[in-house]
């Protein structure tokens, strides 16, 4: 019954993505998955720093939010803007860096105090930072990978061919993981996720590169690279689903929220992208984009 649940959130989840992409392929513009992908990580960050909270570590978690949200947005916006690609890319890393350092540069601002700074105000700039770089940074290579130029077949555009191969590479993949694993999982992979084990693993590994290669053919793409495309995006969003798994154990949940149910929060659904997404957008970048395998 919970696994029927599961499928069924997932399936309504996936039904709102595809809209939103059909939106993108009517209107001839990256405006509605861009929104999309900024307004997850925007919440995904927000949901990190309430973990911290109720953990009992305070952040400046709503700064991180808003200057977030504003700089993924002035990334998307970079052709509006007369920005080149180069240009907006630096100004997101580092306004993202700026906004990592910013409780530094506030408490040398207010001057020195009777008790400070103690290693409670350095706790809480830490505790600012780390979010920013694990779901903002890594999370915004998402958004690079769907602003890649170019077409593929079918009139798609490259990047946003790339970046629904990518995703369903890597949700699909942690499918073929969690129901091999549940019926057929004998060998576990990691302590701080007790449930997964190497078959679901192998299993989440071939599931990732077949549809990288179903996508790939579908969008007229070179097969090898896609298969590897699966294949690093598999093994990187393995690693991802790990990281949060260690840091909900470290802050004692079970899930980032219960908005999805079973499926958690929206950190919960992007925990293996958040590592996937840059992997795969190197991988794009220096053998998709650059044409290519010899031979």
């Amino acid at each position: 019954m919970i696994g029927a649940r599961r499928v069924v959130t997932g399936l309504v989840v996936s039904a709102v993505v595809v809209g939103i992409l059909g939106v993108d392929l009517w209107t001839g513009t990256a405006w509605a998955t861009s929104a999309l992908i900024a307004l997850m990580l925007a919440q995904a960050l927000r949901e990190c720093y309430a973990m911290l909270a109720a953990a009992g570590q305070p952040a400046h978690g709503r700064l991180a939010v808003v200057a977030t949200l504003v700089l993924l947005a002035l990334r998307a916006a970079a052709e509006p803007l007369g920005l080149s690609t180069a240009e907006a890319r630096a100004m997101l890393f580092a306004g993202l860096g700026a906004v990592s350092v910013a409780p530094l540069v506030l408490g040398i601002a207010r001057g020195p105090t009777d008790d400070g700074p103690g290693p409670g105000d350095l706790a809480r700039a830490i505790a600012t930072a780390f979010p920013i770089l694990w779901v903002a940074l890594l999370g915004s290579f998402l958004l690079e990978l769907r602003l890649i130029p170019g077409d593929a077949a079918h009139g798609v555009p490259r990047g946003l061919g790339l970046c629904l191969l990518v995703v369903a590479a890597v949700k699909i993949g942690d499918s073929a993981a969690y129901f091999v694993g549940k019926t057929l999982g004998r060998r576990r992979m990691c302590w701080v996720s007790p449930k997964k084990t190497w078959e679901g693993a192998f299993a989440s590994l071939v599931a990732s590169v077949a549809v990288a290669v179903l996508v790939g053919h579908w969008l007229g793409l070179d097969q090898r690279l896609m298969a590897g495309l699966g294949l690093v995006s598999s093994l990187a969003g393995q690693g991802g689903d790990l990281v949060e798994s260690y840091v909900k154990r470290a802050v004692g949940v079970k899930d980032s929220t219960t908005t999805f149910g079973e499926l958690g929060g929206v950190l919960d659904m992007l925990d293996a992208l958040l590592l996937a997404a840059p992997a795969a957008y190197l991988w794009c970048e220096l053998l998709v984009v650059r044409g290519g395998l010899p031979g």
